[in-house]
């Protein structure tokens, strides 16, 4: 699973500073917590998109400044086979 955390660029910034927000140069250490957002998406997509979230065994997350706030969630399918076999998911 892979989360790219887009957050708004202060309008209260100078426009120097938010061209330079956008372009990666000033990184957003300020809240939400990556962290925090990785959490909430996973127990939000847990039981829609895979059985529970036990089934994510590899995942990246960045978090940086963006003219569109967003939050960009991309799942890949390995192809391995699981420790424990998964029970079905009841519909």
């Amino acid at each position: 699973m892979d989360l790219d955390i887009v957050l708004p660029i202060p309008a209260s910034w100078s426009g120097v500073r938010q061209r330079r927000a956008a372009a990666g140069e000033i990184a957003p250490t300020v809240k939400p917590d990556a962290d925090n957002v990785e959490k909430a998406v996973k127990d939000g997509i847990n039981g829609v998109v895979y059985r529970d979230d036990t089934q994510v065994v590899q995942d990246s997350k960045r978090k940086v400044y963006g003219l569109t706030p967003r939050v960009t969630v991309v799942v890949t399918v390995l192809d391995a086979e699981p420790a424990q076999g998964m029970k079905k998911h009841a519909a």
